[in-house]
């Protein structure tokens, strides 16, 4: 994993954080926010291990996973 992986997971984290900041802190078995912090963390350990032709690809869908986050609705 070079330094761009690396700034691009910090940078990933720190969007994360901010688009499941309205979810609150109640993160245990079962909510919402638990299953997309599991999401988010199984697209970053495949982000950490791949391959670099691969490397673009995923960072890309991981982006569009948080913008999905960040266009859900929540009751």
């Amino acid at each position: 994993m070079d330094s761009f992986t690396n700034r691009e997971i910090g940078t990933l984290n720190h969007k994360f954080l901010l688009a499941t900041r309205r979810f609150g802190n109640k993160n245990q078995h079962g909510t919402l926010l638990h299953e997309l912090q599991v999401d988010f963390a199984y697209k970053v350990n495949k982000l950490k291990y791949a391959p670099d032709y691969i490397i673009n690809k995923l960072i890309h869908n991981t982006y569009q996973f948080i913008y999905d986050i960040d266009a859900l609705e929540i009751e």
